[in-house]
């Protein structure tokens, strides 16, 4: 595949999906990711920026979608990959690893709770 036809096709991908996450479709917005992420993973590389952030993405759709140890295992493998590119100290590995530990604390029902009112 031609870059053009790639980039064509992720752009076509990712506008799908914001259309679908518009209209609160997670079922198509999950197929739509996913199949995005094939397209980047295949094209760029497993490491590539624009796969990572597909994955976060993702991760997130499968929070939402009460998929929260694929989130969680999605996210893993993020923090992974970033971590062996960019290094632990990278401000995108330490955004990755807050978002992790957040996501296991919230499905371990440890989220910060704030008081009525606040």
């Amino acid at each position: 595949m031609a870059a053009e036809d790639y980039a064509y096709e992720a752009e076509a991908l990712a506008d799908a999906s914001l259309k679908k996450r518009q209209a609160g479709e997670s079922a198509d917005l999950l197929r739509l990711l996913e199949d995005t992420l094939a397209v980047r993973e295949r094209h760029l590389g497993p490491t590539a920026p624009e796969t990572l952030s597909c994955r976060v993405q993702l991760s997130f759709a499968y929070w939402n979608a009460d998929k929260r140890s694929r989130a969680i295992s999605m996210l893993k493998l993020v923090l992974k990959h970033q971590n062996e590119e960019l290094g632990i100290h990278h401000p995108d590995s330490r955004t990755t690893a807050l978002r992790l530990h957040e996501l296991r604390a919230e499905r371990k029902g440890r989220w910060w709770k704030t008081s009525a009112g606040s």
